[in-house]
């Protein structure tokens, strides 16, 4: 019996936590460098929450506004933060892996020229190169020169990550 209920209470105990917040999550919110764990951590349940419950459509759009943010929280100072962020990611990594769901290449692309975690960049990184296959010629034809020239201010190891994904799309890129 404990095993039917089980689902259901933690079903019950994410609406408890999504009633009980002060700010209702939204994903476009950024992530500010202060933020104590415990507003991290309730901003990353529920987005895990909203994820969860949403269909194929509407994770679509909710990834677009809200993938980037999740990663950042990659750079978070604090470990709990920083594991509940990879909880969040691969919860979406499974929703996405046999979907043709579209991911949001463009602000990916960006993230992996600004971000400083490490954490932060390969996942920036891993995601580029899920919504590469994804998105359409036109999308690979205009992010993948910024992805080129962001690769060439990181370290070699990320680079030749970045060069890979660049070569394996090259044809896509039309330079007038």
């Amino acid at each position: 019996e404990r095993k039917k209920l089980r689902p259901l209470l933690g079903l019950a105990l994410c609406l408890q936590l999504a009633a009980h917040t002060t700010h209702p999550f939204t994903l476009r919110s950024a992530v500010p460098d202060t933020m104590d764990s415990a507003s991290a951590l309730e901003k990353l349940d529920a987005a895990m929450l909203r994820l969860g419950l949403s269909d194929e459509p509407k994770l679509e759009k909710l990834l677009s506004i809200g993938l980037v943010n999740i990663i950042k929280f990659l750079g978070s100072e604090h470990a709990a933060v920083r594991a509940k962020a990879i909880e969040v990611l691969t919860h979406i990594s499974k929703r996405v892996k046999d979907s043709r769901t579209a991911l949001p290449l463009d602000k990916l692309v960006e993230l992996f020229g600004v971000a400083a975690s490490p954490f932060e960049l390969n996942f920036a990184l891993m995601y580029t190169d899920l919504a590469l296959a994804r998105a359409t010629p036109a999308e690979r034809s205009t992010a993948l020169p910024h992805l080129l020239r962001r690769a060439s201010e990181r370290a070699p190891p990320l680079r030749a990550v970045a060069l890979a994904l660049f070569a394996q799309h090259a044809a896509d890129v039309h330079l007038e």
